[in-house]
């Protein structure tokens, strides 16, 4: 679709956005073939809307994404991870 997630996978310490979303633009061009239009998320993990063959890039979303999630213990492992 005209949306794509990335996920930061190098490193680097504490990165700022501001550094890694360029480079998450470019990553999402050169593996579609679109244009990247804007990119949203953290340094960690980052959505980025294309253009694709001459159609528009889809709306930059006007609230960031956060989950609430939850850890389930057996014992001293961590069961089950729920995220809403």
């Amino acid at each position: 679709g005209p949306v794509v997630e990335a996920i930061r996978t190098n490193p680097e310490m504490l990165p700022r956005f501001q550094s890694v979303a360029p480079k998450a633009g470019v990553a999402a061009q050169l593996q579609t073939g679109c244009t990247a239009e804007w990119v949203v998320g953290d340094p960690a993990m980052m959505w980025v809307g294309l253009s694709c063959d001459g159609q528009r890039a889809p709306k930059r979303p006007k609230k960031p994404r956060s989950f609430a999630c939850e850890l389930f213990y057996s014992g001293q492992n961590v069961h089950e991870l729920e995220c809403l």
